[in-house]
């Protein structure tokens, strides 16, 4: 558990690093790196500006300067796309060629989170960290409706977690709401709360984001289907969730990071999906019986 504890938290910082720099902030992405003429200018998509000059940024929000040494500098202001400003819900389809799934939380909702946000749904309050992880408070919350039962029966085994040039995380989420992790110092077993538990990821919550038009697509592909960036290339890890028929999705860093144009977004139900499996570790690694690894 130390090492997915560990790993876990070097993907946090790498998240908190790629804000930064990618379209989650809406500021200069890797692949919008300046060039300098010479001391005096920069190059910033296609256009010369000399040192000391101000400008916009691609995204139309931010602002960029031309600085010494041809190195251009832009601010990482949040800036939604027309019709989004401030409201949880909004719109995750792609914009500025990046997918808002990509910067901030997936609500079960559809709706999105930007980092740093809050919404109340009258039952539960939620919270957008860094690095993509919502966090939950349980509020008073009525009775649920007995007329529509929750679908709380995992249609498959899952086998999921990051994977990279150091090794990969063994995590086996079972049909009956048992998840087993296992490292290279021993093994746990944690089984998963209720299903309609508030404010807590459940055998429900899995079979809904398993659901997903997004998921369902993916897992029918003809071949493996990779979304985002690979990261392993790098030193970095990706994500892979395989299903018991060997049917697989691998989902790697946000496109947002670069300016390949062939590079798949991460679908808003995919997201999830990894959103929703990365609560249930860190639900397990908070039990006693899985804390000492």
């Amino acid at each position: 558990m130390k090492g997915t504890v560990h790993r876990l938290a070097l993907i946090l910082a790498a998240c908190a690093a790629a804000l930064a720099l990618s379209c989650g902030s809406k500021g200069l992405g890797r692949g919008d790196a300046a060039s300098g003429t010479d001391a005096s200018s920069c190059v910033y998509a296609g256009t010369t500006y000399v040192a000391g000059e101000d400008f916009t940024a691609k995204d139309g929000c931010n602002t960029c300067s031309c600085g010494a040494g041809g190195q251009v500098a832009c601010t990482t202001m949040i800036c939604w796309s027309p019709g989004e400003a401030g409201a949880p819900g909004r719109d995750a389809s792609p914009f500025n060629g990046c997918a808002a799934a990509d910067e901030g939380c997936v609500l079960h909702s559809g709706g999105i989170l930007a980092v740093g946000e809050s919404y109340a749904d009258g039952c539960s309050t939620y919270s957008c960290m860094v690095g993509g992880s919502l966090t939950c408070t349980a509020d008073a919350c009525p009775a649920p409706d007995a007329s529509a039962p929750l679908e709380c029966s995992l249609p498959t085994t899952l086998v999921f977690g990051y994977y990279g040039l150091e090794g990969r995380d063994s995590n086996t989420l079972d049909m009956s709401g048992t998840l087993t992790i296992t490292l290279a110092v021993g093994s746990c077993s944690w089984t998963l709360p209720p299903c309609g538990t508030p404010c807590a990821v459940t055998t429900g919550t899995i079979a809904t984001d398993l659901a997903d038009p997004d998921v369902q697509s993916g897992f029918a592909a003809s071949s493996t289907p990779f979304y985002g960036v690979d990261s392993t290339s790098v030193d970095g890890v990706d994500y892979s969730i395989e299903r018991a028929d060997g049917r697989t999705i691998q989902v790697g860093g946000s496109c947002c990071l670069v300016s390949d144009m062939s590079c798949r977004p991460v679908p808003t139900g995919v997201r999830r999906l990894v959103q929703d499996l990365n609560s249930l570790v860190s639900a397990a690694a908070a039990d006693p019986a899985c804390r000492g690894l």
